[in-house]
């Protein structure tokens, strides 16, 4: 499942925030960090913060290509989300390129709907976007990879980002495909 983790920036009123994978292992939540990312290096000295768990891919997307700083009162997040709760975090299982997290929920501040029957389904253009987005963060590893894993990656992000494409009439979400990164797939933007 994914979810926004945001760690509060002192005092001032902001937080920074990032899209992870939520699951469960062992009737623990579990988050997985990895090394050398600007949440990990956060949360080397914060250990609290807020999960928001939301049904909306563009506010995944807004998170990571328009900006991870939000106002801690940011009402696009509080909108959306349907579960928001202040959680402490600790370390769980550390590993070569990842840390693995338990997440420790404080305090619910909203689970809506109460009847999980209502909870808004997500349409697939929507799912696909989704992983489009997060296959586009793992670029960066996967560039210095050898020729079959680029070749993986590129048959994967290609499904993505033209069935997302082909499947949506929602033009917010249209536009957000248009700026996923080609490369190193599409050679020039498409």
């Amino acid at each position: 499942m994914e979810a926004i983790l945001c760690l509060r920036l002192g005092n001032s009123g902001y937080s920074y925030c990032s899209p992870l994978g939520l699951r469960r292992d062992d009737g623990k939540l579990i988050i997985r960090v990895y090394r050398g990312s600007s949440i990990g290096r956060f949360l080397e000295c914060r250990n609290n913060g807020v999960i928001y768990i939301c049904r909306d891919p563009i506010l995944f997307y807004k998170l990571l290509y328009e900006g991870h700083v939000v106002s801690d009162h940011d009402r696009e997040l509080w909108r959306f989300c349907g579960i928001i709760a202040e959680i402490h975090i600790n370390i769980y299982r550390y590993d070569v390129d990842f840390d693995d997290y338990i997440v420790n929920v404080l305090s619910y501040y909203r689970v809506e709907p109460k009847d999980p029957g209502l909870v808004a389904r997500i349409c697939r253009s929507e799912n696909l976007l989704l992983e489009a987005v997060i296959l586009d963060t793992r670029l960066p590893l996967i560039v210095r990879g050898p020729s079959n894993i680029i070749e993986k990656y590129c048959l994967e992000h290609r499904y993505f980002v033209e069935n997302s494409w082909r499947l949506s009439s929602r033009e917010e979400l249209r536009k957000a495909i248009l700026s996923i990164s080609r490369d190193p797939c599409y050679g020039e933007r498409a």
